[in-house]
């Protein structure tokens, strides 16, 4: 995405269709992602605490309304915690944008996500995902509510603000440095353009295919960034290293849990190995990447 200089990953998507996507959803579709990126769809909760967790993301909000007026709102860093907090949402710095938006995301920080099935907001009375029709790190029902119904328009409400009826809503991350004021010298070298996701995740999610449930992908991706994040806190810098016994043990784990992911095409044994060499290359490809990135960047500083 081109707003503000490019480098912008959509993770919320809503507009006008033909047939509406339906956000009330639970917090497995939540979590895998859903919809189609040409039209209204969410990327997922996993992929963002992928994406945001060992790199520090803005966020931004654009939208427009039925009075066809353009509006926006930005924060400089949002952080999405793992599945085991919630997906807790935080947020720091100082937000900024236009008028009727700039403070949408004033109460988000520090809130649990909240599904039709999983209640985590601070609302007593019920659950807020109920009450708007779509899953959301809820302070209570009321307050920016992006995937409630979508009637004639979204009714948007934002702290210190008067409702605003919205035909189109965007929102998106892109890594802090493209916020940078060098960023428009060296934006496609530096990898602030479009982009979805870590800059392994594109040729990674080719290699997995379709013998994988979406869901079964997510936690491919979260253990292999989690055992990229160990091999480089540990010093393992090459791709030779033998794996840590921690690894292999969430190696083992992980075989467990997206054992029912696969399209049963081939015998349980069969699949569990083909996931560990899979997860290896996987892990192997991004300590590469990110070893080649980083080359690219000393060269050039």
């Amino acid at each position: 995405m081109e707003t503000d200089g490019g480098g912008w990953t959509v993770f919320l998507k809503r507009q006008q269709q033909p047939y509406q996507l339906d956000f009330n959803r639970t917090w497995e579709e939540y979590q895998a992602g859903f919809g189609d990126p040409y039209m209204e769809y969410w990327l997922g909760l996993e992929m963002l605490h992928v994406m945001t967790y060992g790199r520090m993301y803005s966020v931004r909000l654009d939208l427009e309304t039925t009075e066809q007026k353009e509006e926006y709102t930005t924060f400089p860093n949002i952080k999405v915690e793992s599945e085991d907090e919630k997906y807790k949402v935080i947020l720091a710095g100082r937000e900024g944008g236009s008028p009727q938006t700039k403070y949408c995301f004033r109460y988000w920080s520090y809130k649990l996500f909240t599904s039709i099935d999983r209640d985590y907001d601070s609302y007593y009375r019920g659950n807020c995902a109920n009450e708007q029709g779509g899953g959301w790190w809820y302070t209570n029902c009321r307050y920016f509510n992006p995937t409630s119904i979508y009637g004639e328009h979204i009714e948007l409400t934002c702290p210190y603000s008067v409702q605003l009826n919205v035909t189109r809503l965007q929102l998106k991350i892109r890594p802090t440095l493209c916020d940078a004021p060098f960023k428009a010298i060296h934006l496609r070298e530096m990898s602030c353009g479009s982009q979805k996701g870590p800059p392994w995740y594109s040729g990674t999610m080719r290699a997995l295919g379709s013998e994988w449930s979406p869901s079964a992908r997510v936690r491919i991706l979260s253990t292999a960034q989690e055992s990229l994040r160990e091999a480089r806190e540990g010093g393992e810098l090459t791709t030779a290293s033998p794996p840590s016994t921690s690894r292999s043990a969430k190696r083992d784990n992980l075989c467990d849990l997206v054992l029912e992911g696969t399209n049963q095409q081939y015998a349980p044994d069969v699949a569990c190995l083909m996931l560990r060499m899979l997860l290896t290359l996987v892990t192997c490809w991004a300590q590469l990447t990110e070893q080649a990135a980083a080359l690219r960047w000393s060269l050039r500083l």
